[in-house]
């Protein structure tokens, strides 16, 4: 496997575990929030941001680090595929955005105290990221089906 195809896979993966981790929390994970009550509060929110932490940073890392480079390698794909592969690093500034000045902010205020409208801020605030990681996930697949089936469009077009 070449440095350009490592780089696409690394961000094809780190891409569609973001989008569907992101779908866990939006669905069923942030609308849980409000279950959980104020009794158990603390406790239950300091070990969520711990454990999501340690679970999301470093595939946003490794995300956003293989967009930048796949931006270089792109150079040599078809100019729809680099389109796609510039969209999905804009995306990539979304999802870094909304979760620093939008999401982080909501968790420190939940992190004070329990509250049931800034969970439902939070959840509302939250399809945004997952919105944008899902269409993040199809460019990408999209750049990567687009890649892979260049050689043998390059094969038959050779033997015609």
């Amino acid at each position: 496997m070449g440095r350009s195809s490592a780089v696409l896979l690394a961000n094809l993966c780190a891409t569609w575990f973001l989008a569907g981790l992101i779908w866990i929390v939006q669905v069923i994970h942030y609308p849980g929030f409000a279950l959980v009550g104020e009794a158990n509060w603390d406790t239950y929110h300091l070990k969520h941001m711990t454990a999501t932490t340690m679970l999301i940073g470093p595939m946003m890392f490794i995300e956003a680090l293989s967009a930048a480079a796949l931006i270089f390698v792109a150079k040599a794909y078809p100019l729809r595929a680099r389109w796609c592969v510039w969209i999905a690093a804009m995306l990539v500034l979304v999802n870094w955005v909304t979760t620093a000045a939008v999401a982080v902010p909501l968790h420190n205020k939940l992190g004070k105290a329990f509250d049931v409208e800034v969970i439902q801020q939070l959840v509302s605030i939250n399809w945004i990221r997952t919105i944008s990681w899902s269409i993040r996930g199809l460019l990408i697949g999209y750049v990567a089906w687009i890649v892979a089936s260049l050689p043998a469009r390059q094969a038959a077009t050779n033997n015609s």
